[in-house]
């Protein structure tokens, strides 16, 4: 039976399942976003996709926080940044991993970033260091919002 939320019987398939989970096999991941990347690269650049990422830690080095994130098509994503409380409060860590991740993309010929954040997060911090707003989804979460932000990191426009 065709429904509007479905349209297709299983009999448009024939020999195929669909398989709705919530704990996929690491293999099965790796075959779709392997296959994706060829794909787009037949319809881009190749991938050169390299992690970024930045630890803060301890004299027993032992990590505190940081960011992750990695370089790709010569673009810079930002994805987890968090340090404690103990090094936020000193003030200046934060602006001062974002230059390091940002210089360290330049050298890599990276000229733009981009990251998102939440409304409850941290938008100002990324406002104050010349990071403008190109998209939000607005009650997400409920009751507030994902901001999108991008940078140019071409030294004629970067801070």
């Amino acid at each position: 039976m065709m429904s509007a939320n479905n349209p297709l019987s299983p009999e448009h398939f024939p020999g195929v399942t669909f398989d709705l989970t919530d704990a996929p096999d690491r293999a099965d991941i790796s075959l779709v976003e392997e296959n994706l990347i060829l794909f787009n690269e037949k319809g881009s650049l190749a991938y050169d996709k390299r992690p970024l990422c930045i630890f803060v830690r301890n004299e027993t080095g032992r990590t505190l926080g940081g960011v992750t994130g990695y370089t790709n098509w010569g673009a810079l994503y930002l994805d987890c940044f968090w340090l404690p409380e103990e090094i936020r409060s000193i003030g200046g860590a934060g602006s001062h991993i974002l230059d390091m991740a940002e210089t360290e993309a330049r050298k890599r010929g990276c000229s733009q970033a981009r990251l998102y954040t939440y409304s409850f997060q941290a938008p100002a911090f990324y406002i104050a260091r010349g990071y403008e707003i190109f998209g939000e989804l607005p009650d997400y979460p409920p009751g507030h919002s994902q901001i999108w932000f991008k940078k140019s990191l071409c030294e004629r426009n970067a801070q």
